[in-house]
């Protein structure tokens, strides 16, 4: 499974989101836009003072996830996404939008290989983007907030996943831990 963040600005919600990846096995993150990532060290086209405050920040929320993550920076969102489907996985985009799935009734979720792509913190998952999506899913608001925190967000959804594919793999229907 690939995480895909469409221009989150945060360095603590990026830090976070590589933090579930992990606890929820996912070694894959595109960082896409202007979504910030660890040093690259020489091959890092950033200004070193910038790299390495990127560095030192994801470090204070990702801990131990900045070993076991791998950040892959992609300037184009839409053509990381492109080339994620021209490889074969299936593409999901978790937003709020016309013709969304509910979380839990979305098949779309239990494709394999997966990728998941979560949007900027104000203005979601960009149109270009949403539109090379294979299906849209969408985490119930049952609240006065129209949305959830990028970052809580994807734990919701990676352990979603999560929970499908241990209960398949188990062999059963019994709850994943």
């Amino acid at each position: 499974m690939t995480v895909v963040l469409d221009n989150v600005r945060s360095l603590y919600n990026v830090g976070a989101v590589m933090r579930a990846c992990d606890a929820a096995g996912v070694l894959h993150l595109v960082a896409g836009g202007v979504t910030p990532y660890p040093d690259l060290g020489a091959a890092d086209p950033r200004r070193r003072p910038v790299a390495a405050r990127a560095s030192r920040e994801l470090r204070k929320t990702a801990l131990a996830a900045t070993q076991t993550v791998r950040v892959e920076p992609a300037p184009s969102v839409a053509k990381a996404v492109e080339r994620l489907r021209a490889a074969g996985i299936t593409i999901v985009a978790i937003e709020r939008a016309p013709g969304a799935r509910l979380l839990w009734e979305s098949s779309a979720l239990d494709a394999a290989p997966l990728a998941l792509v979560f949007g900027h913190e104000v203005e979601g998952i960009g149109p270009e983007v949403l539109r090379l999506a294979d299906a849209v899913v969408e985490i119930p608001m049952l609240g006065a907030g129209s949305s959830l925190n990028v970052a809580v967000a994807a734990g919701i959804v990676l352990y979603e996943v999560l929970r499908r594919r241990l209960a398949r793999s188990s062999g059963s229907n019994r709850q994943a831990p």
